[in-house]
C-alpha cells in the first residue's frame, strides 16, 4: 500500500498538526490579522479544528458502538445529527484557511472585506488558489453539506449484516425524490450510470474526513510558506518551542483506527486511507495508507438490509431502499 500523507509528530505537538508551529510565528512578519479585524491566524486554525475533531470524536464514537446496529429503525436521529453536525465543522474547518489567508495578507485601504474566500484573489495574492487546487479530496463532503443547507433534504442510514451475522455495516446517504414521489438515495451523490442507489459507509467516509484533517494542515502550511516568499520575501519560520495540548487528536486517532475494515457492497475497488503509527529512533510519524478495498466478502453475498428511516413527515409514504436482500 503506497503512502497518501505523511505527517511528522513532536512531543510539543502532539497529534496536533505541525502548521500550527508555522502559525505561531505569523506576527514576526505582519500584523494584517489586526488590519482586517480576525483572529490572529493561529487563533482561528485552532478553534475550528477544535470542534472538528470534538465532532468527528464523538460521530465516530456512535458508529463504533454496537448499539448502533441494534437500534430500532427510527433511532437513528442522534447519529444523523452527529453527521450533519460534523460536516458543518469540517466545512467550517476547510473555510477557516480563507480567514487565515486574508491575516497574512499586507494591510490595505481596501475598504470591509466581505468575501474572505475570494478577495485574496482579487488583489493579486495566489494562496487562495494554490488552497483549493491541493484538496480536491475535500469536494464532496463540501458539496453534499452545501446540498444539505440549500435544501430541505435530509440523511437516511442503513445497516448492512451479512446473512452469516458476522459482518456488518452501517451507512448513509442524501435522500432525494423521484418522480413517484418516494424517498430514495440522491443520484448525484449516491448513484452510478446503470441508475443503481447506494449508500456511502461511514467506516471509509470518517477515515476520509480524519485525513482531510491533517492533509488541509498540511496543504495549508505549505500555501503559507509560499505566500510569505512571495509577498515578504521571508521564510516562514518554525516555532519548535510552541506547545499545544494533544490529547484530543490523540484520542481521535485510537478511535479511528479502530474502525473494522468493512465496506458496502458498492465500494469494492475504492480506495480508503487507513492511518497509522510509526516509530522511528529519533522521528515520530502519523502515516495514511492508500488502502484498496478488495473484491472479498465485504462485496459480494446476500445482505440482510435494516432501513433507519428518520422521523415521519406525515405526508410521503414510500421509501426506494438502497439496498434489498438478495435471494
Amino acid at each position: 500500500m503506497a503512502v497518501k500523507l505523511r505527517v511528522p509528530l513532536s512531543d510539543n505537538l502532539g497529534y496536533v498538526p505541525p502548521v500550527l508551529g508555522y502559525l505561531a510565528t505569523v506576527t514576526q512578519f505582519t500584523e494584517g490579522f489586526r488590519h482586517y479585524r480576525v483572529r490572529h491566524p493561529g487563533g482561528i486554525f485552532n478553534l475550528q479544528l477544535g470542534d472538528f475533531a470534538t465532532n468527528l470524536l464523538s460521530l465516530t464514537q456512535s458508529v463504533n458502538s454496537e448499539s448502533l446496529f441494534n437500534s430500532e429503525p427510527e433511532a437513528n436521529g442522534d447519529l444523523i445529527r452527529k453527521l450533519v453536525a460534523t460536516l458543518f465543522a469540517f466545512s467550517n474547518y476547510y473555510n477557516a484557511a480563507y480567514d487565515i489567508i486574508l491575516g497574512c495578507c499586507k494591510p490595505e485601504d481596501s475598504g470591509p472585506v466581505v468575501d474572505t474566500w475570494k478577495w485574496p484573489k482579487e488583489h493579486g495574492y495566489k494562496a487562495e488558489g494554490v488552497y483549493k487546487s491541493g484538496l480536491s479530496e475535500a469536494k464532496f463532503f463540501l458539496d453534499i453539506f452545501n446540498e444539505l443547507k440549500h435544501s430541505s433534504k435530509m440523511f437516511g442510514t442503513v445497516v448492512l449484516t451479512r446473512l452469516s451475522g458476522k459482518v456488518k455495516a452501517c451507512g448513509y446517504y442524501l435522500e432525494s425524490v423521484d418522480e413517484t414521489g418516494a424517498i430514495i438515495p440522491d443520484s448525484k451523490y449516491h448513484g452510478d450510470e446503470r441508475g443503481a442507489r447506494f449508500a456511502s459507509s461511514f467506516n471509509r467516509d470518517l477515515r476520509w474526513l480524519y485525513c482531510l484533517l491533517y492533509k488541509i494542515a498540511d496543504v495549508l502550511a505549505e500555501v503559507l510558506k509560499q505566500h510569505f516568499l512571495e509577498v515578504y520575501s521571508a521564510e516562514l519560520s518554525f516555532d519548535a518551542e510552541h506547545h499545544e495540548d494533544g490529547a484530543l487528536l490523540e484520542k481521535l486517532f485510537h478511535v479511528v483506527e479502530s474502525l473494522p475494515l468493512v465496506f458496502l457492497p458498492n465500494e469494492a475497488r475504492k480506495t480508503v486511507p487507513t492511518p497509522r503509527l510509526t516509530l522511528r529512533p529519533t522521528n515520530k510519524f502519523l502515516l495514511f495508507d492508500n488502502y484498496r478495498i478488495p473484491n472479498g466478502q465485504e462485496a459480494r453475498g446476500a445482505y440482510d438490509v435494516q432501513v433507519l428511516l428518520p422521523r415521519p413527515d406525515g405526508f410521503s409514504r414510500s421509501w426506494g431502499l438502497p439496498y434489498h436482500r438478495r435471494a
